[in-house]
């Protein structure tokens, strides 16, 4: 009998897997991260093996290639950015004909691949560098000036993104960092907006694409970062939508897949490519998609890739705005807990914190304790509703240094 087997790490409230390829004809196989594995687990799959260390396992390529001898394996599902890329070697290597590639996958991976395809096709990009070495950064600050970023090719959620502004902020980089990475870029900072595009590709024409604005350039510096959907009829959001789907046309965009990039718009009215991945953006940004256009583009996404038959596609127009926000983390305890309900138009949250716990400075766009979806009949409607999302839960929240933050 045909299989399928699925690279996951997330937990089953997001990706149940077994429901959504409920249809399909083929025996699913799940390998999933031992952190989550227990939510699957009296779930309908033929096999579940777990794995330490997920994303730095190779023993995850290794059983997939022994289970191919011992099925018919027909799809390779994957939906972290972790698994792109060995996901796409996998396909390559068992000469599976549906799936993104390895060739596709590291060009939405790496960002030093994806920026030098965009600028040889075209594209604005920042000026960047692999790094192999510290005179490399050396001369690119000599050559460019400050401020520069410094940042993981195959970084997510802006982990290990650092901003260096000048000679201290360097030599702090220095210190923290004495061993210098592989896999580390710079790059020129870009002044202005940061804005997201996100949408899907279906037989290799793209089914859905609107723009969203980042609130406070989705800084590692603010501790409240999200974003909103531009208005439809809004100049800004259309140059987007086209100079995104001039990028997925210069790079090896597979025949099905979502897309998250990332556009700077500079005071000076140009857009500068910032990177892309091809998969669904973080946070709530699948959430607000599911809101505001009817479908729940995880879902679509998962059968896409399994090949059950796609009866919906996506409307063109939202029925409605909608914006995300996530709260993330502070130095100190909590010591109180919502006690009211958050306003009736907040369609969708999550609230992590818990009370008593000591929490440090986040350090990561992920490291949220709370996220917020709201919906409105105009964009103004959803900025503001965000604004009072985000008052509303900071004074129903109360919090102590203790000792550890001092």
């Amino acid at each position: 009998m045909p299989s399928i087997i699925i690279l996951n790490k997330s937990t089953n409230s997001i990706f149940p897997y077994d429901q959504w390829l409920n249809t399909s004809d083929k025996e699913l196989i799940l390998l999933n991260a031992e952190e989550s594995v227990a939510d699957y687990q009296d779930k309908e799959y033929l096999k579940i093996e777990t794995f330490k260390d997920y994303n730095n396992n190779d023993e995850v390529e290794n059983r997939v290639l022994d289970l191919a001898k011992e099925h018919n394996i027909e799809r390779l599902i994957s939906v972290s950015e972790y698994d792109l890329v060995r996901a796409g070697r996998l396909r390559d290597q068992l000469c599976l004909q549906e799936g993104q590639t390895e060739k596709s996958a590291l060009a939405f991976r790496d960002k030093t691949v994806m920026k030098r395809i965009a600028h040889e096709g075209g594209v604005a990009v920042p000026p960047f560098q692999l790094i192999t070495s510290w005179e490399d950064i050396n001369k690119f600050i000599l050559e460019y000036g400050y401020p520069v970023v410094l940042k993981p090719v195959d970084g997510s959620g802006a982990e290990f993104v650092n901003f260096i502004d000048n000679e201290d902020d360097l030599s702090s980089f220095k210190t923290k960092y004495k061993q210098l990475s592989s896999n580390y870029e710079i790059e020129k900072y870009i002044s202005g907006d940061l804005y997201h595009v996100d949408g899907m590709v279906l037989n290799g024409e793209i089914i859905l694409c609107w723009s969203f604005r980042y609130i406070d350039g989705c800084s590692l510096r603010s501790r409240v970062i999200g974003s909103y959907m531009l208005d439809i009829n809004d100049p800004l959001k259309h140059r987007l939508v086209e100079f995104v789907t001039h990028i997925l046309n210069v790079l090896p965009t597979s025949e099905y897949t979502p897309f998250h990039a990332e556009v700077f718009h500079t005071p000076e009215d140009k857009l500068i490519f910032c990177e892309i991945a091809s998969r669904i953006g973080g946070g709530r940004i699948g959430e607000m998609i599911h809101q505001s256009f009817g479908i729940n583009p995880r879902e679509f996404w998962v059968k896409l890739q399994g090949g059950v038959p796609i009866e919906k596609t996506f409307k063109q127009k939202p029925t409605k705005y909608s914006g995300q926000i996530m709260i993330k983390s502070k130095e100190g305890r909590c010591t109180c807990l919502p006690q009211k309900k958050a306003p009736s138009w907040v369609v969708e949250s999550t609230i992590k914190v818990q009370l008593g716990k000591v929490y440090k400075e986040a350090k990561h766009t992920m490291d949220y304790i709370a996220t917020f979806v709201v919906c409105g009949e105009t964009v103004q409607q959803v900025i503001d509703r965000l604004d009072e999302v985000k008052i509303w839960f900071e004074n129903e929240c109360s919090w102590e240094l203790t000792e550890r933050n001092l």
